[in-house]
């Protein structure tokens, strides 16, 4: 009976059972234990917290190390004026040639236009041949009706420039009735009519006066184009 322990005083010598006796060092052992266990658990956070910082310091180390990596490797791929005495002979002789040949090329289209015109495919005709109407139109809506052939006839070559009248009068007072708008001048009045004054790009030549000159003129011109791009042909080979 339980109660009857339970009434005793603490000075009565009785032995409690095993299992209900009361054993300080028990106890004291167990809040041991418990705060043995407690410690072991702080330094097992002081550890783990240890780990985490060394593991940080790790990682910021070794993104310092490749940020200084990346930031040497932008160092040494930047592009300097210095570099270019490493390039090898081979690169300056296709510069050299490049240069020859566009410093060729270039000047000569400038004037090769006129030289070709005037020398092969637009040679002026002989003095010797003359209109049957020297001061009127060769072709086109302003020439006469019977037509205006030069005295040489058949006898010029396909590379040969049509006659050209000697002199003009024409104004717009007195031809109102053909008269077109699109012409660029008000009046056509030249006492010694040149190549030079022949504009083909104004209708009235193109047209009115001297269509057969301005149609040769436009076959010469294509002509000479394509011998023109010729050069560039050899320079596209010839270049990288």
């Amino acid at each position: 009976n339980l109660s009857g322990y339970y009434a005793m005083t603490d000075n009565d010598d009785v032995s409690l059972p095993d299992d209900l006796r009361y054993d300080e060092d028990q106890s004291i052992h167990s809040s041991s234990y418990k705060n043995n266990s407690n410690n072991s658990n702080r330094i097992g956070g002081s550890s783990g917290s240890a780990k985490h910082n060394f593991s940080s310091s790790k990682s910021v180390t070794s993104m310092t190390s490749s940020s200084d990596n990346s930031s040497n490797d932008n160092s040494n791929s930047s592009v300097k004026l210095s570099h270019i005495l490493k390039f090898g002979r081979v690169f300056w002789l296709l510069c050299a040639s490049c240069f020859v040949v566009y410093g060729i090329i270039l000047p000569f289209n400038n004037v090769a236009s006129g030289i070709l015109l005037e020398r092969d495919y637009f040679v002026d005709p002989s003095e010797d041949c003359v209109l049957r109407y020297v001061d009127q139109c060769t072709a086109g809506t302003l020439a006469p009706e019977d037509g205006n052939p030069s005295s040489c006839g058949d006898d010029l070559s396909s590379n040969t420039a049509p006659v050209l009248p000697t002199s003009l009068n024409v104004t717009q007072e007195n031809n109102a009735d053909i008269w077109d708008s699109d012409w660029e001048k008000s009046s056509y009045v030249y006492d010694d009519l040149k190549s030079s004054n022949v504009n083909c790009e104004d209708s009235f030549w193109a047209d009115a006066c001297t269509k057969d000159y301005c149609d040769n003129k436009s076959d010469a011109s294509e002509k000479a184009g394509q011998v023109m791009s010729i050069p560039y042909f050899i320079s596209a080979s010839l270049s990288p």
